[in-house]
């Protein structure tokens, strides 16, 4: 019965730490800058508040606030086709965003860990 549980309990956990998909990548910070200076066209935008964004950025990011009511409208001006990299502060935000922009069709990266993991990494920003 140990048996049972203890095996049921590990498929549990196994299911339940699932890979993002290939069209939501999740990368560190020195994969997601390679990724970003390597992909064409691609857009870096920046899901924190406008405060948040003043008070420090990745470079040739764009601001649009994940939890203002506009979010989703703001994407229309972006082809499917556009490669999208996404971050917050911490990685919250930027994950539920990237799920949100991948059912609407595009093709999302998520700096894993944030603005403050691209920080601790030593990577540069405004």
């Amino acid at each position: 019965m140990k048996h049972i549980l203890s095996l049921s309990l590990l498929l549990v956990l196994a299911a339940c730490g699932g890979k993002p998909s290939a069209d939501a990548s999740l990368l560190g910070p020195a994969d997601f800058q390679t990724a970003l200076a390597s992909t064409p066209q691609a857009v870096l935008i920046d899901v924190r508040t406008p405060e948040e964004f003043t008070g420090g950025h990745i470079d040739q990011a764009v601001n649009i606030d994940f939890k203002s009511p506009g979010f989703a409208e703001a994407f229309s001006a972006y082809d499917k086709t556009t490669p999208l990299f996404v971050y917050c502060q911490k990685g919250g935000r930027s994950g539920k965003a990237a799920a949100q922009l991948k059912e609407m069709g595009f093709k999302v990266t998520d700096l894993q860990g944030g603005f403050s993991a691209w920080q601790s990494a030593g990577l540069p920003a405004k």
